[in-house]
């Protein structure tokens, strides 16, 4: 008897180390620890970082998306001495190790590192969205994740700081005709027909930033969409260039900057009246045309952030077209006799 019950202390304490043994191994495969006790909820401006400090290493950052509709942001991957890893990517999860995570997209630059193998970084640097973006980063490990949010509120909008032209690459011309109307007239009566035109009516100067392009991200062409946020509702303003006798000259023109085409007035008379007379028993085609002034000429405009101080530096060709004089042209239109 009092063998067997020795057996049976000798079986359970064999079973007690066994189960121990067990628990401890899935402690430390299965990372039973709690990686991080807390999500925390950060709030950030402009400039500023917050610290998310872990209780252990077990966890990578999984994603980084947008806390409402979990849309994953992309950005360049650096190592934490500034060497680029990886370019434009979401794969977060596939990184080991130490690393700084840059999103520069969407208006806003902010970024997540992981600086010791217990500690998140967040940073923002600039948001130029009009209200607060919420993002959240997803931390973990394949048992257990947690959501870390930051609010990043947006700071003051971009303005123009300079405006450069380089006038020895002026293009000037001057001898360009543009048909404005035609129309033909025919004077059945024995008097002359007066007929009134209109040249300055309904025209205006036309002024185009061709090939706009963000010189920060070389070779990506500029759309009115992507400067309407980085400027705000109130649109910027620039000061272009007039031709006088065939020469640039300031003269307080301002223009909206916009990728869009932009209409100004000529400053020549819309009312004035050129009569043309049809004589009698006649038919005539009466056109007018335009005397058009061109000229193309190379321009950098240069925008900071108030708040932050980052600039961008836009190119572009600054085209201008407008009219300055007219020409009427008459012309008999004979008529055809029916053959019998």
């Amino acid at each position: 008897m009092t063998g067997t019950l020795h057996i049976k202390h000798i079986f359970r304490a064999a079973a007690a180390v066994l189960i121990a043994v067990c628990l401890q191994g899935c402690n430390q495969d299965r990372f039973i620890d709690e990686f991080l006790k807390e999500a925390p909820k950060i709030e950030l401006s402009h400039g500023e970082s917050a610290s998310v400090h872990f209780e252990n290493g077990q966890w990578k950052i999984l994603q980084v998306t947008t806390a409402d509709t979990y849309l994953e942001f992309s950005g360049d991957i650096y190592d934490l001495e500034g060497n680029l890893l990886r370019e434009d990517t979401r794969y977060v999860s596939d990184m080991d190790g130490l690393f700084k995570f840059v999103h520069h997209q969407s208006n806003m630059i902010f970024s997540i590192t992981r600086s010791a193998k217990d500690r998140l970084i967040i940073a923002l640097e600039e948001s130029v969205r009009d209200e607060p973006v919420c993002i959240e980063v997803l931390v973990g490990n394949e048992w257990a994740q947690k959501r870390i949010q930051a609010i990043l509120n947006p700071c003051r909008k971009y303005v123009i700081e300079k405006v450069e032209y380089d006038f020895t690459k002026l293009d000037y011309y001057d001898n360009a005709m543009e048909l404005k109307s035609k129309d033909t007239y025919r004077n059945t009566g024995d008097t002359p027909l007066t007929v009134i035109l209109m040249p300055y009516q309904d025209i205006y100067r036309e002024i185009k930033l061709l090939e706009l392009e963000d010189l920060n991200r070389p070779n990506t062409a500029v759309f009115d969409s992507d400067l309407l946020p980085i400027f705000g509702k109130g649109r910027p303003t620039f000061e272009i260039p007039d031709i006088i006798d065939g020469k640039p000259v300031m003269k307080g023109t301002i223009v909206p900057f916009s990728a869009n085409v932009c209409h100004l007035p000529t400053g020549l008379p819309e009312d004035k009246q050129v009569k043309v007379e049809i004589p009698a028993f006649s038919h005539m085609e009466v056109s007018c045309f335009l005397e058009m002034q061109q000229y193309d000429i190379p321009v950098k405009i240069k925008a900071v952030n108030p708040d932050t101080g980052n600039r961008i530096n836009y190119s572009a060709r600054l085209s201008v077209e407008q009219p300055f004089n007219h020409w009427i042209w008459t012309r008999p239109i004979k008529e055809e006799v029916p053959h019998e």
